[in-house]
């Protein structure tokens, strides 16, 4: 037995008279059986807990008093009797032992809990109670299966190198250990040999209960609980309670039914809900203290938070209109949401405005809030409302962390959104939210995160300026009404790739927000965006400023959603007209699409990516590179794989029928056939352009000449480009001519 500081206390365990205290709570309750002494005097019983475990006992029915205190060290060595088979067990010290949970006094089991372990290890080492050794009761085979008389709680605590008894891991351990028992471990003793341990717990309670030798006290499952008023909390037992009957079987069928019509999000989340509903018994829905609704019929008590919150999403349709209206007939519900009864025309603005909202098409909150409120709503709209007016979808957030730990109000870690607004910005905080996880993931929340959020909104909003003085400066009016109606495509390469690829994010972005999918949307609207533009401005030595101009356009208008403030101001210094929110949100032209500039583009950013890794691994400072584009038949052979990979041909199909053509060059070179078809292969598949028969119209020697003086700036040295079927080894001593594919010419540094 462990052993913290005490109190000796007298318990009449008989009086159940209500006890309530400013912050109480009947929500996520753990039972702890309490073993006490069978010595009584009168009704009462003397125990041996902490004088925290005394406080609590008296909100849970218990009349308690205080007859003496003890420390520790007071009964450290002496012996109490274990219950259920009448051996002596000698109180030992710890120094994890938690006065604040429970009783304040621990069952030590050295074999099964690692803090137990460790304890009596850290005992042993110092060379006491030598004689006392772990005793295993229970079978688990990812724990040494008890065979061969290792505790299970020193095969996972030398699996993780614990050290003592505040080594961090020791927590980690005993959930790992503590859940592997309890689903898959089995009894090895005594008369629950052979039951799993799950069923064990269950009967050995139901024992010490029914021979009188404990009694029920209720504790948070997860601590520390710290009320709203900042003060904490403790679960309170209260007689003549209200319950809400969640039990009625009835009820739960038509609530499945409905379950199974809801679209869910995300749609894993939907069995959660079914099996809240199978758990689901009666729920006390009512208290005595705090803020909240009278109980109609009884005005003693007040209608608790979870259970007055299952229809409100109905009441916000019509709070704009009925907080004008001084008095409310109390029938007028029934007429707004149920359409029971008529009146006189004094709430038909809040019937009409309710059922334009109902049935609502997505309800949001976080997953917390499954097991209680989001199932409660359910139940009560099927209870209440028409089927017709029964909820459509549910998207359910995920949790927040704080530098990887669970940000709750009861851990005191919150970060209050006011303050980050106010060290980082609300389009700051907005980007960092959305871009951290999708809606319905856990996102942990960072400073540094945070910082780096803001920095990307100051880089968009110096961009946005840049451009937009670079048009000034030109003085030139760039008009943003690009339709194809008003706009002839330019004539140059780059800008016909902006265009494009400005398509594919109006697209993206479009399609991810319809799913529900912000993060994937901002990264299609904001980094990809971001990263074409740039690449846009330094491919083009002249850029068309009516492209330009459209481009911010569309990106503004993209990510209004986002980060608005910044955009309306971006939106006001472009001279839009009232506020962009407002505006028409981008919508795909498809005159502008243009998937072969966008290729090209591509093959272009590959030969630059391709000569920094070369500068980098070889560390040669270029003074002319040269760059061999594949031959003539080797670009044939790829518009035939293409051909092929569209028709929904593989590998093994297409190198035999190339294999069996007639042409000169195939035989020629039949021997390099087999391995350049899978180069061919590898390099469309990687690329996305298996299914892209654009690819074969590229003609590259006319891309990259069309890109020399790019080029030699980007890298400061001269370019030659050549058609590797054209040069010889006078240009070539090297060969590495031999070396280019369609799509990625070879090159040659000097």
């Amino acid at each position: 037995m462990r052993h913290g500081g005490d109190s000796g206390v007298r318990i009449n365990a008989g009086n159940r008279a209500n006890s309530t205290s400013d912050c109480e709570s009947s929500e996520d309750e753990n039972e702890e059986d309490s073993e006490h002494s069978e010595n009584k005097e009168e009704e009462y019983e003397r125990w041996i807990i902490s004088e925290e475990c005394a406080s609590k006992l008296t909100y849970q029915g218990y009349a308690v008093e205080v007859e003496k205190e003890l420390s520790g060290s007071d009964i450290i060595g002496d012996f109490a009797v274990n219950p259920m088979n009448g051996t002596r067990v000698e109180i030992l010290p710890a120094d994890f032992v938690d006065p604040s949970f429970g009783t304040g006094v621990v069952m030590s089991v050295p074999a099964h809990a690692p803090y137990d372990f460790v304890a009596l290890r850290d005992l042993h080492r110092s060379g006491k109670y030598m004689h006392i050794s772990p005793v295993t009761i229970i079978r688990t085979e990812a724990y040494g299966g008890g065979e061969k008389g290792i505790p299970p709680a020193e095969v996972i605590v030398d699996r993780m190198g614990i050290e003592d008894q505040h080594d961090e891991r020791l927590e980690k351990a005993t959930e790992e250990l503590y859940a592997a028992e309890f689903n898959s471990g089995e009894m090895i003793v005594g008369e629950y040999a052979g039951m799993n341990v799950s069923e064990a717990r269950e009967r050995v309670r139901d024992v010490l209960l029914s021979r009188g030798l404990a009694s029920k006290m209720y504790e948070f499952s997860e601590r520390p609980v710290i009320c709203r008023c900042n003060t904490g909390v403790v679960v309170s037992l209260m007689s003549d309670q209200w319950f809400l009957r969640y039990d009625d079987e009835n009820w739960k069928s038509d609530v499945r039914a409905l379950i199974e019509e809801i679209s869910f999000v995300p749609p894993e989340i939907k069995a959660e809900f079914l099996q809240t509903v199978e758990w689901l018994r009666e729920w006390a829905c009512a208290r005595r203290i705090g803020l909240g609704t009278k109980l109609p019929w009884d005005e003693r008590w007040i209608i608790e938070p979870l259970s007055d919150s299952t229809i409100y999403m109905a009441y916000y349709t019509i709070s704009h209109i009925i907080k004008k209206i001084k008095d409310v007939d109390e029938n007028a519900f029934d007429y707004i949401f149920l359409g029971n009864k008529a009146y006189d025309g004094k709430y038909e603005d809040m019937r009409r405005e309710f059922l334009y909202w109902y049935p609502y098409d997505l309800r949001f909150s976080a997953k917390d809030l499954v097991r209680n409120h989001l199932t409660f709503q359910i139940f009560h709209h099927v209870a209440i409302f028409p089927r017709e007016k029964w909820p459509r979808g549910i998207v359910v957030f995920g949790m927040a962390t704080k530098d990887g730990k669970k940000m709750s109000s009861s851990k005191g870690n919150i970060v209050l959104l006011s303050d980050a607004i106010e060290r980082y910005g609300a389009d700051a905080v907005r980007f960092f939210l959305i871009s951290a996880a999708e809606p319905w993931q856990d996102f942990d929340w960072r400073d540094d995160l945070a910082f780096a959020a803001r920095k990307h909104v100051e880089r968009f909003f110096n961009t946005a300026v840049d451009i937009l003085n670079l048009i000034s400066s030109a003085h030139q009016t760039a008009e943003a009404d690009m339709t194809a109606e008003a706009y002839e495509m330019p004539d140059d390469s780059v800008s016909r790739w902006i265009l494009s690829r400005t398509q594919r994010h109006i697209r993206e972005t479009t399609d991810a927000l319809e799913k529900l999918q912000c993060r994937k949307a901002l990264q299609h609207a904001f980094f990809n965006m971001e990263n074409d533009l740039r690449w846009f401005r330094r491919r083009a030595a002249n850029p068309d400023l009516n492209v330009l101009r459209y481009v911010l356009d569309v990106w503004v208008r993209l990510l209004s959603p986002f980060i608005p403030h910044v955009c309306e101001e971006i939106w006001r210094r472009m001279g839009g007209k009232g506020f962009v929110s407002l505006a028409s949100y981008p919508e795909v032209c498809d005159a502008y699409i243009d998937r072969k500039s966008e290729i090209s583009e591509e093959i272009l950013a590959g030969v630059v990516e391709d000569l920094n890794e070369i500068l980098k691994v070889t560390g040669i400072s270029p003074q002319k590179i040269t760059l061999f584009v594949a031959e003539r038949w080797k670009r044939d052979l790829l518009a035939n794989v293409c051909r092929m990979l569209c028709d929904g041909k593989g590998m093994n199909e297409i190198i035999p029928a190339i294999m069996r053509s007639n042409d000169e060059r195939i035989k020629e070179h039949h021997r390099e056939i087999p391995e350049l078809v899978r180069k061919i292969i590898e390099r469309l598949s990687e690329k996305g352009w298996s299914d892209v028969p654009e690819i074969a119209d590229v003609d590259e020697i006319t891309l990259l000449k069309s890109a020399q003086d790019f080029l030699q700036q980007e890298f400061g040295c001269p370019f030659e480009i050549y058609d590797a079927e054209s040069v010889d080894e006078r240009t070539d001593p090297k060969n590495r001519r031999k070396t280019a594919i369609p799509t990625r010419p070879a090159i040659f540094v000097v």
